[in-house]
């Protein structure tokens, strides 16, 4: 996205304190609903299926930690410092691609469809809204947030799906 694009979009948000209050709010909510979702689930598992409770917490880890690896060794800078141009939200510079918030989000997204379906698609919706937030916020190019997406939902599908039946998860 162009320099224009992301003006224009925080213009937007910016037009109405309630209109800006309400993206800030929305940007910050999505990632603790999925967190919290997560959490549920983490719960159920231990009372329901311990075994599969270690891999729903390990594949998660897994991908934070590779995704925050990437970030780290290729530093890539954000929209707002690129553009020049003030983000909805505060936050610190550099190590944009992936974004770590939408892979979280999609990797939880990935575990909570692994266990239960509807969960997973609630999770997965949210995840959405943790990605297209962090966009609209002018935080995060839209690169980042499908790196992020793409990363998470392929490792998601490998361990989950094609990984765990193997060893009767």
């Amino acid at each position: 996205m162009k320099r224009k694009t992301y003006v224009k979009m925080m213009e937007h948000w910016e037009e109405t304190p309630a209109r800006r209050r309400a993206m800030v709010w929305i940007c910050r909510l999505c990632p603790y609903a999925v967190i919290a979702l997560y959490g549920a689930v983490m719960l159920y598992l231990i009372f329901q299926d311990p075994m599969k409770l270690i891999f729903y917490l390990s594949v998660p880890a897994l991908v934070l930690v590779a995704v925050s690896v990437m970030r780290a060794k290729l530093d890539w800078p954000r929209p707002f410092e690129e553009l020049a141009f003030e983000p909805l939200t505060g936050h610190g510079k550099g190590k944009s691609f992936p974004s770590r918030h939408t892979a979280s989000a999609f990797i939880i997204g990935m575990a909570c469809l692994y266990v239960n379906w509807w969960l997973g698609a609630l999770a997965l919706f949210l995840a959405l809204g943790v990605g297209a937030t962090r966009v609209l916020a002018g935080l995060h190019y839209p690169r980042d947030i499908l790196a992020g997406m793409v990363i998470s939902i392929g490792i998601g599908y490998v361990c989950f799906f094609l990984l765990a039946p193997l060893f009767h998860l």
